[in-house]
């Protein structure tokens, strides 16, 4: 999040109600905030010149053990228009350190159940959480079979866990 008014770059200006994917990208600073919506730092989350990687981490108590690599066009890098997502086991995205601080956040959230929306800043390497999904659908759109029935039965098991402790 950062102050529109006072911040001097590229700013992503997006609906306050959840699930609108209606982020616009403007130049910071600007002269007067819009009621109803949150501005955040641009964050460089580019794959390749002509696409966008976000993190989805599936969360049950704590993240799983696997991501979604989600990819879409850098054009609609605001939309839901996922053109390929595939599972990835968490180590080979995240380090130990960054898995740590994803878990506290959602315990001081205290989020039992639910998906992150994180992107990793091609500027200065951190991840950011940019959104946090309390009623995933997931896994999400355009996922193999092979990948979806992989994710379902890792919640299941997750899931099944959670209910018997």
């Amino acid at each position: 999040i950062v102050d529109p008014l006072i911040y001097n770059g590229k700013i992503v200006k997006k609906n306050d109600i959840n699930a609108k994917h209606d982020g616009v990208i403007i130049q910071g600073p600007i002269d007067s905030v819009e009621n109803g919506f949150i501005y955040q730092r641009l964050i460089d989350n580019s794959y390749s010149n002509d696409l966008v990687m976000d993190i989805r981490v599936p969360i049950v108590s704590k993240a799983l053990d696997f991501v979604y690599i989600k990819l879409r066009s850098i054009d609609e890098r605001f939309k839901n228009t996922t053109i390929k997502t595939k599972t990835k086991n968490i180590h080979e995205i995240l380090n130990e350190k960054e898995i740590g601080l994803i878990n506290e956040y959602c315990s001081l959230l205290k989020l039992e159940y639910g998906e992150l929306d994180v992107l990793r800043d091609k500027k200065d390497n951190n991840i950011y959480i940019v959104d946090v999904n309390n009623t995933p659908q997931g896994p999400p759109a355009n996922i193999s079979k092979e990948d979806s029935a992989f994710a379902l039965k890792k919640l299941a098991s997750a899931l099944q866990n959670l209910s018997e402790s």
